[in-house]
């Protein structure tokens, strides 16, 4: 009599997921560039890191995977991500998706606007992935789902992008100041302090667009002239509003 064997248990078939796959490029937080707690060693990592991440910075490259591309350990990977995590360049939004080390590591976002969570930035984005199939990396967690994005994510993002047109024209009307008083001082021998109404119309010639190259040719003429004549430059920028909004552009 032949002996019973039970037959073995069918392999589960898994959902396939996109691998973290680097791209040619990195797109890197802009603050990161200017931030003096950080070092360039930060830097190199966040880039290596952003260069993994979707078009919403979304990645799950593992640590294992960055330090090989560097040619470090993983352990110095761990630490020099801890410290971005600290300054608010990235942060862990999932644990591991393989639930194997060095195949796929947790998921991590790169913030680029702490203004904005995690579900804004892949709101605005329009699709936090972007997967494809591969077949090595595999899991049992769901794709994301392309999402619109949301009321208050579009709030703050145009109130973000108000607020750097402001910033901007702030910074190119200190320009303006800065043209003038210099012109007087290098042409004319004459040093001006301008008061709140110069930086009144400073900022209103920041708002209409005049380039610094016009302007500074406006200065520069009427300094020659001034001089030329043996009269005294003007105390402020009063005296060239007009002929300055009627070149703008």
């Amino acid at each position: 009599m032949s002996k019973f064997v039970l037959p073995a248990k069918p392999k589960s078939i898994r959902k396939k997921q996109t691998p973290p796959r680097k791209t040619p490029f990195a797109v890197i937080p802009t603050r990161s560039l200017t931030d003096k707690t950080i070092t360039d060693r930060n830097r190199t990592i966040l880039a290596m890191v952003s260069s993994f991440a979707s078009r919403a910075g979304i990645t799950w490259v593992s640590q294992g995977r960055v330090a090989q591309e560097l040619g470090v350990t993983r352990q110095a990977i761990n630490k020099q991500m801890k410290i971005l995590s600290r300054a608010g360049y990235i942060e862990k939004i999932g644990n591991s998706y393989s639930g194997k080390p060095g195949i796929a590591g947790c998921t991590w976002r790169v913030i680029y606007d702490k203004s904005l969570s995690a579900e804004d930035q892949i709101a605005i984005a329009g699709n936090g992935h972007e997967l494809e199939v591969d077949s090595i990396y595999v899991t049992d967690e769901p794709m994301m789902e392309p999402t619109l994005p949301t009321e208050d994510a579009m709030r703050k993002r145009k109130v973000r992008e108000l607020e750097v047109a402001q910033e901007r024209d702030e910074v190119k009307a200190q320009d303006y100041s800065r043209e003038f008083v210099h012109a007087c001082r290098t042409i004319c021998g004459v040093d001006r302090v301008l008061n709140e109404q110069d930086a009144r119309i400073a900022s209103e010639l920041a708002s209409k667009q005049l380039s610094i190259k016009k302007w500074r040719q406006i200065l520069q003429d009427s300094m020659h002239w001034h001089q030329q004549t043996g009269r005294q430059p003007p105390s402020g920028l009063g005296y060239y509003r007009q002929v300055a909004l009627s070149q703008q552009g």
